[in-house]
């Protein structure tokens, strides 16, 4: 009983350092929306501290504006010691809208992951440029994420982590410079084999835009594939973090 308290803790220090930004989004939404997100991820290792991955993730809102979103997001990562990560990529955006049609952004990424008493914590900063087609100025965004992945037994992990998003300057379209969105995430994943796992959570999306206010109550499916590798790899936990 006590190591799965123990286990639980860093969830429970998550959901507190969360509590704040998740509340001050409720109170300040003014409208409530759903959707539904399916992430499928390849990751290609081409040596031991090196990969490159490749994501394809069609969104679906159910919203006053019925906006529908294709995300293709390739890049490279390095893992390098005691922990620390890099990884430089860039995002393309299609978007069903009658405003805005096209977003890319070229990011790079900076984070560090540890392990205690087998639960898996992750933070994360990624640093955006961000272009859009009906734009003739750059949106600079920060993305700031914690994580934790804890396992329950019989290969089933806990998943929670929280993203909060600041704009670092004004764009009409993205909205004003500061706090601007807030992404909570819940769920439970697995690895069925070396090469594939699954993830299924829920996702409290917070945006604060130029003309939306909202909150989005998403359900979210991600299925990660990846290639085998010379060296014999440990199977490590399907742990979720975007």
């Amino acid at each position: 009983m006590s190591e799965a308290r123990s286990r639980l803790a860093p969830a429970g220090c998550l959901a507190l350092l969360t509590l704040v930004l998740v509340l001050s989004a409720q109170a300040r939404a003014a409208d409530q929306g759903a959707a539904g997100w399916i992430e499928v991820k390849l990751r290609v290792p081409f040596a031991e501290r090196y990969s490159f991955q490749l994501m394809t993730e069609p969104r679906i809102f159910q919203n006053p504006d019925q906006l529908r979103i294709l995300l293709i997001r390739p890049w490279f990562d390095v893992m390098l010691p005691h922990g620390f990560g890099v990884a430089l990529g860039y995002d393309g955006l299609l978007f069903s809208h009658p405003i805005i049609k096209q977003e890319h952004r070229l990011w790079q990424q900076v984070s560090h992951g540890h392990v205690w008493q087998h639960v898996r914590s992750l933070l994360r900063f990624r640093f955006e440029q961000r272009f859009f087609s009906q734009a003739d100025r750059v949106s600079v965004r920060g993305r700031f994420l914690l994580g934790v992945g804890v396992p329950l037994g019989l290969g089933i992990d806990l998943l929670v982590n929280n993203e909060f998003f600041v704009n670092f300057n004004d764009l009409p379209i993205v909205g004003v410079q500061g706090y601007t969105e807030n992404r909570l995430y819940g769920g439970f994943g697995r690895r069925f084999a070396p090469w594939v796992s699954v993830a299924i959570g829920y996702q409290m999306q917070w945006q604060d835009l130029d003309a939306v206010n909202l909150i989005n109550h998403t359900v979210m499916v991600g299925v990660v594939f990846e290639t085998p590798t010379r060296r014999p790899r440990s199977r490590r936990r399907p742990v979720r973090f975007r």
